[in-house]
């Protein structure tokens, strides 16, 4: 039987091969809406084990086996055609054309040529889409024939423009993989794209948190199928294809725990929701999948940390979407906001979103502070109290659950200058000699950077955008840019000795804060009122 089967797979290896095929369906019975996540991208090898019988699906959709035994297994490229990519540098990508339009004159007013690119998602990513379909994105007319040279490209004009690498796949990689049994003498030669379905399927050591500060490895265990080809980085990428709902009930206990109240439940079911449908077709266009699994685009650990609340709120809120005149809206949410969320436009390019406010977090007038929190003296009185906002946890008595919560609230780190000036040369790649000042240029309404400056004593520049400030100022990603940086100390030369950085909050704070929507629901609040405190002026819709 195993030899029959193998002589097929064989078989179905040898021919013509196309790498990236598509999903399989995007439609199952029903109508229900499937979504492909990527788990796993540019690994050499992927580890898998299950308990329960599997099969194997060609990238077609075809059974090239069924009822295969064996609990682990081990995937590996055998032979490999690579991409042909083209590389470019990418100021946005929007559905919105006058925010395509509005950075197009950015860039022109930087002193660049910029150019827009009209594309359309293909039909199965429609199928999840919202209704403007169309995706406008503004890039530099130059193109790079490598990654460095783009790269290098980018950082020369960072002052003045920020940018994404875009990478242009005009032929994708291809190839043929092996499926070997770790515990018997089975081995299946298979084409790039074939999928292994089970109902449990499990990969030990996942990679979580890269470069934030709860990295780390766990398994993870998934239903649904596993789709694995070769990538535009010539090795390999994993795919997991599922239900939406299905897919949600993963996201929600990932990103909020499970114990927190069941309305705040709710609202983060909705939140998890609302950003598959407002960013399937605008994001990993290049990668063969809708949406990552990690913080890039929510947190998603399959079935490893699903527990019965959070499926509850998953399925109490089923279908439920916001929506502000007519469309899904993006619903970006973030841990602890300390007191005040942010406006989307101060945090990425784009223009303000009315749904995205930055609104102060408690009992009050959403414009309560106005703008005083980007005065530095404000603000310095701003984190060193704890005002009695929603996300305010170390006052009174709250869940054993939301105890971690705490010590994002306020929080400060101490640098020597040598240790600083190190973090930041490494985290830059800056060579500017020793570090004299660091001076706010740019704070958004809750006081969160935008722009600092760098000055050394070999040259002076400037950091943009509020997560690349946060990854210069910490080895593992600073909790927040909602900060004050003080000095004190000077040597011989005149060099201050030390910093210190006062913060508050965790996350880039634009949309829904978390712990301010547990605390909310702690105080009789229902799932629509924390949504639209969070979001304003949206309504519910089924999708």
């Amino acid at each position: 039987m195993i030899s029959k089967l193998a002589s097929q797979i064989l078989f179905a290896s040898l021919l013509p091969l196309v790498a990236c095929l598509g999903p399989v369906a995007r439609v199952e019975t029903g109508k229900t809406p499937i979504v492909r996540i990527g788990l796993l991208q540019n690994i050499s090898e992927l580890r898998l084990q299950t308990p329960e019988k599997f099969s194997l699906l060609h990238p077609r959709g075809r059974y090239l086996a069924r009822n295969l035994t064996g609990e682990r297994w081990v995937v590996s490229l055998k032979q490999i055609e690579p991409a042909r990519i083209d590389y470019r540098l990418l100021a946005i990508s929007t559905r919105d054309k006058s925010e395509a339009r509005a950075m197009l004159d950015k860039v022109v007013d930087a002193g660049l040529l910029p150019q827009m690119i009209e594309e359309r998602p293909d039909f199965d990513r429609l199928l999840v889409a919202q209704n403007a379909a169309t995706l406008y994105k503004v890039v530099l007319r130059e193109k790079f024939a490598s990654r460095e040279a783009a790269l290098a490209r980018q950082k020369e004009i960072n002052e003045k423009i920020q940018t994404e690498l875009w990478e242009i796949v005009r032929k994708p990689a291809s190839g043929i993989l092996e499926l070997r049994h770790l515990d018997g003498n089975q081995s299946y030669q298979l084409p790039s794209g074939f999928q292994i379905v089970a109902e449990r399927l499990e990969i030990p050591n996942v990679p979580i948190g890269a470069g934030f500060h709860w990295e780390g490895t766990e398994s993870r265990a998934y239903r649904g199928r596993l789709e694995i080809f070769v990538d535009r980085f010539s090795r390999l990428t994993v795919v997991n294809i599922l239900p939406i709902e299905e897919y949600v009930q993963g996201v929600v206990p990932s990103e909020m725990s499970h114990a927190f109240p069941l309305e705040a439940l709710k609202a983060q079911a909705v939140a998890a929701r609302n950003e598959i449908f407002a960013k399937v077709g605008t994001r990993h266009l290049e990668d063969n999948f809708d949406l990552c699994a990690d913080v890039h685009c929510q947190v998603y650990s399959g079935i490893t940390r699903e527990q019965a609340t959070t499926t509850q709120a998953v399925a109490a809120t089923k279908g439920l979407v916001m929506k502000a005149d007519g469309l899904i809206v993006e619903a970006n949410y973030a841990g602890v906001c300390g007191g005040h969320t942010e406006s989307n436009e101060n945090v990425w390019n784009g223009l303000p979103k009315p749904h995205q406010r930055g609104i102060f977090d408690g009992n009050g007038r959403p414009d309560l502070l106005g703008n005083s929190l980007q005065n530095e003296t404000t603000l310095l009185r701003w984190l060193t109290t704890k005002p009695g906002v929603y996300c305010n946890t170390t006052q009174g008595e709250i869940p054993s659950a939301m105890e971690y919560t705490k010590k994002y609230f306020r929080w400060e780190v101490n640098y020597t200058r040598q240790e600083l000036e190190d973090l930041i040369r490494k985290r830059t790649g800056e060579d500017f000699g020793e570090l004299q000042d660091l001076l706010p240029l740019q704070r958004g309404i809750s006081g969160r950077l935008s722009r600092l400056r760098v000055s050394g004593t070999k040259k002076t520049f400037e950091i943009s955008r509020e997560l690349a400030i946060r990854q210069a100022l910490a080895e593992k990603t600073l909790w927040s840019a909602c900060i004050a940086i003080e000095k004190s100390g000077r040597d011989r030369n005149g060099l201050p000795e030390k910093f210190k950085i006062l913060g508050a909050g965790w996350g880039h704070g634009v949309g829904l804060c978390q712990t301010g929507a547990a605390m909310m629901a702690l105080r009789g609040q229902n799932f629509l009122q924390i949504l639209q405190h969070y979001y304003s002026g949206v309504r519910l819709d089924k999708k």
